[in-house]
């Protein structure tokens, strides 16, 4: 038995909660890559021969893509979320999805692939052992398994101006983090130029890390819908 209640009320927030930073964000990877290691549960499409003849003849061998019939490599997607200011030398997670006619990628090998950014510079390394996800052998994800190579140019400490956006539209949330923001600096600093959109002007005297730490721990009251789920033994409510 699930009962699920939906409580519309007043709740209690941070700003932080209910916005985002322009500018801010995360952005998507995607590359091709091969899987190799698996157990006859890969596939024989042309486009995946071709690949791997590609890939051996990077190492000096070379040999006709007809001569090769392995059911052990599987031509995969690999996609990724690059977070906002990520550095040289840290790891993400990645997916792979098999875009063959694989019958499962689990615990294949990722041979090293490049992740692009939608400007197609490569932004990450992506390789390692495959997890499959349950239920859907041919989709899977590595923990850790690119390693990021090159940083977005973004910098936070020159900026003057900062824009919150409201995840929801709302005149009434717009105005109020307004109204909180200019009452906890004691000074007009934000403007709500529309119902989702806050200007912030940054005063000189601080720094922007710590004044955007202050905004986004302003408590506000808005309204939400907020779902509970209460489990009881075997019965949730």
């Amino acid at each position: 038995l699930i009962l699920v209640l939906f409580i519309s009320s007043i709740y209690a927030q941070i700003i932080k909660d209910i916005t985002n930073i322009v500018g801010i964000r995360t952005n998507q990877l995607v590359g091709y890559g091969l899987v190799v290691g698996l157990s006859g549960t890969g596939d024989k499409s042309q486009f995946t021969m071709q690949s791997l003849k590609n890939l051996l003849e990077n190492a000096l061998i070379k040999t006709p893509a007809t001569s090769i019939k392995s059911k052990n490599i599987a031509a995969v997607m690999v996609t990724a979320e690059l977070p906002p200011f990520s550095r040289q030398g840290d790891t993400i997670a990645i997916s792979v999805s098999a875009i063959g006619d694989a019958k499962s990628i689990n615990h294949g090998q990722l041979i090293l692939t490049q992740l692009k950014g939608v400007d197609g510079k490569i932004y990450a390394l992506a390789q390692g052992t495959i997890i499959a996800t349950d239920g859907n052998p041919t989709t899977g994800f590595i923990s850790a398994g690119a390693t990021i190579e090159n940083e977005l140019e973004f910098s936070l400490h020159k900026e003057k101006e900062l824009t919150f956006s409201l995840i929801k539209s709302s005149a009434k949330d717009a105005f109020l983090i307004e109204t909180k923001i200019n009452k906890r600096f004691g000074k007009k600093l934000a403007t709500a130029i529309d119902t989702r959109t806050i200007m912030v002007n940054k005063p000189d005297e601080i720094s922007t890390v710590n004044f955007i730490s202050i905004i986004e721990n302003i408590r506000i009251h808005t309204d939400i819908k907020k779902c509970l789920r209460i489990t009881i033994g075997k019965i949730q409510i």
